[in-house]
């Protein structure tokens, strides 16, 4: 999405979410706008992490490495295709925060998988 119309959508969610962001101490609009920014990134990715589960699969422990490596992969490509966007720049930050969300999509995706399997067991054995 080229820069301008990607400002436009976060300004909107900016202007639901300002009564929130004043109440957490955010005043500023680019304080504002950076933290709704930086959210949607974060929750992007903790979506794709999470979809890497589905359908929920054994992995062995070095499988799940890779896939965590994969998966911060893409937000480094993504970042290194905006250099060559107009009005875009790529960050090490961004690649930090969409990383971040996509380990953590996954990590609680296996969490869920996990705490299921448990209740599938309990419930079998009575």
């Amino acid at each position: 999405m080229p820069g301008a119309a990607s400002s436009n959508e976060s300004l909107r969610v900016v202007n639901l979410a300002a009564p929130l962001l004043e109440a957490l101490g955010l005043t500023s609009l680019d304080a504002q706008q950076f933290v709704v920014r930086k959210l949607g990134h974060f929750t992007e990715y903790f979506v794709l992490g999470a979809l890497t589960q589905l359908p929920p699969a054994p992995h062995a422990r070095r499988q799940r490495w890779i896939q965590a490596a994969l998966l911060c992969a893409v937000p480094a490509l993504d970042e290194t295709l905006q250099l060559f966007v107009p009005l875009r720049e790529g960050a090490l930050r961004d690649v930090a925060i969409d990383s971040a969300g996509a380990v953590c999509g996954l990590l609680a995706a296996l969490l869920i998988q996990r705490l299921t399997a448990r209740r599938r067991r309990r419930k079998s054995a009575r």
